[in-house]
């Protein structure tokens, strides 16, 4: 199918939704949910004083084309996206039935642990195939994409495994872990930075953020809710009208987690101005931000632009 065709589709959905339904999502948060000694509060849309700096972001950047590379060349630090000479691979992941795939690894130098997760490895067949069913999260009343859900489930033990190691042994002093990807890795990773919290949130000498590229929604707004207490110091970048971002569609019952940094540059290769990223208020569906973008100019172009790079080089597929 063409992605102008799924568009097509896509906005013939969104428009009967607005048509037809209003969304409703419960908040509520069950009692037992550990958050971090560094939460903020939560009742307002307030984005817990992020700031934006395009430098930490390039890098992330890099770290997440990174993970579409192939295992050797990632447990080898040699591919072309690999830009931090002090950063050490300890595993790959990769499950084989949703054919999720990343790495863990740490830059002792700066006490950052690294989960890097690929995006998806053809656009046009992810829209075609995409779905909206929720499944229960954890022992909450929230609701995640059960695709998503299933995805992270998949490479769990081995993520949490590598980072608990890393800990341990090879970078006890390490006190930032960081999940970052674009596309369905940026979902993968979301799952994955909150898991992370909710494990080491009564650990005050270590703080969990995510950092993505081209997220698309992963839950519902009781997800969002939680999310926000758990990982307070989150970005994801939307890069100028990118149609993933706006899938799920908020009338299903989706709504996004917060921090978005919306990103109004062109389609070009260079290096990133950052007057053109906006810091989006800590409701996760900012209307002043990509949300304003009409639903005809959704675009997937946009998808493959961030950070004023794009990946030419690693597309390694099981």
């Amino acid at each position: 199918m063409m992605l102008a065709a799924n568009l097509v589709v896509v906005v013939v959905l969104a428009a009967a939704l607005c048509c037809c339904c209003t969304a409703t999502a419960t908040t509520a948060l069950v009692a037992d949910v550990a958050v971090p000694a560094r939460s903020s509060n939560n009742n307002n849309n307030s984005n817990h004083n992020i700031t934006f700096d395009v430098k930490f972001h390039q890098r992330m950047m890099n770290y997440t084309w990174s993970s579409f590379c192939d295992p050797a060349v990632i447990m080898n630090n040699t591919c072309a996206f690999c830009s931090d000479p002090d950063f050490h691979a300890v595993g790959t992941l990769h499950d084989s039935v949703t054919e999720a795939y990343g790495y863990v690894g740490y830059n002792a130098k700066q006490g950052w642990i690294i989960l890097g997760f690929r995006g998806s490895s053809n656009l046009d067949n992810w829209l075609a195939d995409f779905d909206f069913i929720k499944v229960k999260y954890n022992d909450t009343d929230a609701k995640v994409h059960a695709g998503f859900f299933a995805a992270w489930s998949g490479v769990r033990a081995a993520a949490t495994g590598h980072v608990a190691n890393i800990l341990a042994s090879k970078c006890p002093h390490c006190s930032r872990i960081i999940t970052t990807g674009h596309s369905l890795g940026s979902a993968i990773s979301g799952l994955a930075s909150l898991d992370l919290a909710l494990e080491y949130g009564n650990n005050s000498k270590v703080a969990v953020e995510m950092h993505n590229f081209g997220m698309p929604r992963v839950g519902d707004a009781a997800f969002a809710s939680i999310f926000k207490r758990a990982v307070p110091y989150s970005t994801r970048v939307v890069h100028r009208n990118d149609i993933v971002p706006h899938l799920p569609l908020q009338g299903m019952g989706f709504h996004h987690v917060a921090t978005e940094v919306w990103d109004q540059s062109p389609q070009t290769e260079s290096p990133p101005n950052a007057q053109t990223y906006k810091v989006c208020d800590g409701s996760g569906e900012d209307p002043t931000c990509s949300d304003s973008v009409p639903i005809l100019e959704w675009h997937p172009k946009d998808h493959d632009y961030y950070m004023g790079t794009t990946n030419h080089y690693c597309h390694y597929d099981h």
